[in-house]
C-alpha cells in the first residue's frame, strides 16, 4: 500500500484545487517498448476489479493531436502509475512522468504509484525527480514474471486508495465492453449470445454516455444498439404473444386488410406508418428551409427502412448547407451526407485582366470554353446597359475558380487588385481555387498573398500546351503517365463508396434493361465470382449499398437509384443532368409532355436512360408519385410538384 506519509514528503506545498473526472480512472504512464506487459497489467486490473484505465493504444482516437490528448488526460484522471523497467524512459514516457509529478505536487487528491519493472536501473530511476518518486514512495514490484496476484492487488489498492474490505470486484467496465464488442464483431454479429439485455444494457448504454472517450465508440455503439434492437423485438414478441393469448377467441373472429388477423403483420404495418410519418416529417422541414440571399432551397433525399437507420442526403451550394447544418442537431448532422452543388456542373472561370492584356485574355478564354470550362469575360457579358458592379459580382459569385492574368502591366492597375483581393476571399472561404496566371512575369515578383500558390506560365511560344495544362488542373486531372491494368475492382472510381460496392453497382449498370427495380437478380455468389471478392466483403458492400438494393433469401434485387447514382460513371448519360433538364422542361415549356413514353420520345431517350432521371427526381419528390406494376417506365405520368420549380432555380 503507497506510504501516504512519504507522498507528503515529496509532494511540499498543495493547493485546494483539483481535477475530478466524471469516470475514475488511472493513466497508465510507460515505455513503448514495456506496452505489451503494461497491456496485460491494464486488462488484468480492468478485469478483476472493474478499474477503468487510459491506454494510449486503447484510447486515443485516429486523427487527434497526440501529445495535445495525453496532456488532457493527465489533468482529468485520478491516478497514474509511472511503469519503469529495464528499457529505460521513452521521449514521451519522461515527459508523461514529468507532468504527473508537477501535478501530484499541486493536488492532495492525485495518486502517483511507482511501478518497478524487470531489470530497472538506477541511473534510470535519478532521472525522474532526482529519484525521489521511485526511492521515497512505496512503490509496486512487477519485477517477477508472471506478474503475482499479490503485487496485482497491491496496486489496485495504491490506485484506488481503498484498503481490503472495501475492495469492489466485477461490474461492466469499458476493456469488457470493447472486448466483447470486438468478439461480436469478429464474428460478423451472428453470435446473439454475446449481445447485453436488462440492467447489463442498461450499463453500457451509460457507459457509452460517460467514458465515451475509454471506447471505440464506432465498434462499441454497433454492438450495443444490436443488443437494443434484440432486447426491443424480444419484447415486442412478447406483447403479441401476450395479446394473442388473451385475446384469442376475439383475433380469430377479427379480419384485418380482408384476411384474418395476424398480430405480425399487424405491428409491421404500424411500424411502416410511423417510418413513413417520420420521413415526411424531416423532408418537409429541411427542403423548407430557405436562403435568404439567394433564394435557393436544398434537394433533400430521406434514407433508410427502419426508424433506428433514418438518414438525410442534402444537396445545395455550399452556404445553403453552413444555414441547414445550423438548423440541425449534431446527431441529424452526423446521421446526413452533404453535397455541394458545386460538384454538380462544370467548372465556372472568372477571368480578371489588364485592358492592355485584352487579345492574350481573350486567347486564354476561348481556349478554355474548347476544354470545357465556362468562362466569365467581361467582354461577354457586359450588354448595353447593364451594371458593370452588379455583373461582376455575380460572375465572381458563381465561380469555381477565380484566374487572374498577371502580366507587367496588369499587377499596377487598381481594378485588377481589387478583383484579386475578391478572390482571395473566395480562396479564403473556400468558395473558390485561386489561379495567378503568369505571362512576360516571374514567379519570384508575385506579391507575397499569391507566392505560396501554384502559379502557372502561359507560353506564347507553346500557348497549347500551357492551356491543355491549366485546363487538366481545373478540371482535376493528373499529368501523371498512366499505370499499367490493375485487378478489376481496383479500377473503380473513387466516388464516395468501396470499390467493391461500386463494383457491384458498375455490374446491376450494365446489365439492366429496363434500369427497374429488380432488373436484374443475382445471388451472393454470383456477385462474388464477378467482381473478384470474398462472399463476407459482398455481404459488407450489400450492407454499404443498402439503400440501393434489397437482399432477400440470398438473392440481391437493385432498385431504381442505384442507377439514378451510378449510371453517370458507367454509362454515357448523367441522370442529375437529364433530370435537371426534365424539370427545367416541366417548368418553362408549356408543351412539355406529361406521359413518360412522350418524354422519352421528346428527348430521343430509351427507358433504359429515362427511368434513372426519373428516379432521381422522384426520390426528392420533384415530381408526383405515378408508378404503376406491370410498366416499362418508372413513372407512367411525368408530373411536376411544388418543389420542382424551387431545385430549377437553385440549380440555375
Amino acid at each position: 500500500m503507497t506510504d501516504f506519509s512519504s507522498q507528503e514528503a515529496l509532494s511540499g506545498t498543495f493547493s485546494t484545487e483539483s481535477h475530478e473526472p466524471k469516470f475514475q480512472r488511472v493513466f497508465l504512464c510507460h515505455n513503448n517498448d514495456d506496452k505489451r506487459l503494461v497491456r496485460d497489467v491494464a486488462e488484468a486490473i480492468e478485469l478483476e476489479y472493474g478499474l477503468p484505465n487510459f491506454l494510449d493504444v486503447y484510447s486515443i482516437p485516429a486523427g487527434a493531436e497526440f501529445m495535445s490528448f495525453l496532456e488532457n488526460e493527465l489533468n482529468v484522471c485520478n491516478s497514474c502509475a509511472i511503469f519503469l523497467g529495464g528499457n529505460g524512459w521513452g521521449p514521451t514516457h519522461l515527459w508523461e512522468a514529468e507532468r504527473a509529478v508537477a501535478r501530484f505536487k499541486k493536488d492532495p487528491k492525485f495518486k502517483l504509484i511507482p511501478v518497478m519493472l524487470p531489470s530497472i536501473r538506477g541511473e534510470d530511476i535519478d532521472r525522474l525527480a532526482s529519484g525521489s518518486v521511485f526511492r521515497a514512495l512505496n512503490y509496486v514490484d512487477f519485477r517477477t514474471i508472471p506478474l503475482e496476484a499479490d503485487s496485482m492487488r497491491k496496486l489496485h489498492l495504491a490506485l484506488t486508495g481503498l484498503n481490503d474490505e472495501q475492495t469492489t470486484r466485477g461490474g461492466l467496465t469499458p476493456f469488457i465492453l470493447r472486448r466483447d464488442a470486438r468478439r461480436w464483431l469478429e464474428r460478423q454479429g451472428k453470435d446473439k449470445s454475446l449481445l447485453y439485455s436488462g440492467a447489463k444494457l442498461t450499463e453500457a448504454q451509460n457507459l457509452l454516455e460517460t467514458a465515451g472517450d475509454l471506447l471505440d465508440v464506432g465498434e462499441v455503439a454497433a454492438f450495443v444498439r444490436a443488443g437494443a434492437d434484440r432486447q426491443r423485438q424480444f419484447w415486442r414478441n412478447v406483447l403479441i404473444a401476450t395479446m394473442f393469448g388473451a385475446h384469442r377467441r376475439f383475433f380469430m373472429s377479427l379480419t384485418y386488410n380482408g384476411r384474418p388477423f395476424n398480430a405480425a403483420d399487424f405491428a409491421k404495418d404500424i411500424e411502416d406508418a410511423a417510418l413513413e410519418q417520420v420521413k415526411e416529417h424531416f423532408f418537409e422541414r429541411i427542403s423548407s428551409i430557405r436562403d435568404p440571399g439567394t433564394g435557393e432551397f436544398p434537394t433533400v433525399q430521406v434514407l433508410g427502412d427502419r426508424l433506428d437507420d433514418i438518414r438525410l442526403s442534402v444537396e445545395g451550394s455550399p452556404s445553403l448547407i453552413e444555414i441547414v447544418k445550423c438548423r440541425m442537431s449534431d446527431e441529424e448532422i452526423r446521421a446526413t451526407t452533404f453535397t455541394s452543388s458545386l460538384q454538380l456542373a462544370d467548372p465556372t472561370a472568372f477571368l480578371s485582366y489588364a485592358k492592355e492584356d485584352g487579345a492574350l485574355a481573350q486567347q486564354i478564354a476561348e481556349a478554355l470554353m474548347a476544354k470545357g470550362i465556362n468562362v466569365w469575360w467581361d467582354q461577354w457579358e457586359m450588354g448595353a446597359g447593364a451594371s458593370l458592379r452588379q455583373r461582376i459580382d455575380e460572375g465572381l459569385g458563381g465561380c469555381t475558380h477565380f484566374i487572374v492574368l498577371i502580366t507587367p502591366i496588369s499587377i499596377t492597375k487598381p481594378w485588377v487588385n481589387h478583383e484579386i483581393d475578391a478572390g482571395l476571399m473566395l480562396r479564403i472561404h473556400g468558395q473558390a481555387a485561386f489561379i495567378p496566371l503568369r505571362s512576360n512575369f516571374p514567379a519570384t515578383l508575385l506579391p507575397p498573398l499569391m507566392s505560396g500558390l501554384m502559379s502557372p506560365e502561359i507560353s506564347i511560344s507553346a500557348f497549347e500546351k500551357s492551356i491543355e495544362n491549366l485546363a487538366n488542373d481545373i478540371h482535376g486531372l493528373s499529368r501523371r503517365p498512366s499505370v499499367g491494368p490493375r485487378p478489376a475492382t481496383a479500377e473503380m472510381p473513387a466516388i464516395g463508396y468501396s470499390k467493391t460496392a461500386t463494383a457491384i453497382a458498375k455490374i446491376f449498370v450494365e446489365l439492366t434493361k429496363t434500369a427497374l427495380f429488380g432488373d436484374p437478380q443475382m445471388d451472393t455468389e454470383e456477385i462474388s465470382i464477378a467482381v473478384g471478392a470474398s462472399v463476407e466483403d459482398v455481404e459488407d458492400a450489400l450492407h454499404e449499398l443498402r439503400d440501393l438494393v434489397t437482399v432477400s433469401f440470398d438473392r440481391v434485387l437493385p432498385k431504381t437509384g442505384l442507377y439514378a447514382t451510378f449510371d453517370s460513371y458507367f454509362k454515357d448519360w448523367s441522370p442529375d443532368k437529364d433530370a435537371l433538364r426534365i424539370a427545367a422542361d416541366l417548368i418553362n415549356d408549356p408543351s412539355m409532355p406529361h406521359l413518360a413514353e412522350d418524354v422519352a420520345s421528346r428527348y430521343g431517350w430509351h427507358a433504359r436512360r429515362l427511368n434513372p432521371a426519373l428516379a432521381y427526381l422522384l426520390s426528392r419528390q420533384l415530381i408526383v408519385d405515378y408508378q404503376v406494376l406491370a410498366n416499362d417506365w418508372l413513372c407512367f405520368r411525368v408530373v411536376k410538384t411544388d418543389s420542382t420549380r424551387r431545385f430549377v432555380r437553385s440549380r440555375s
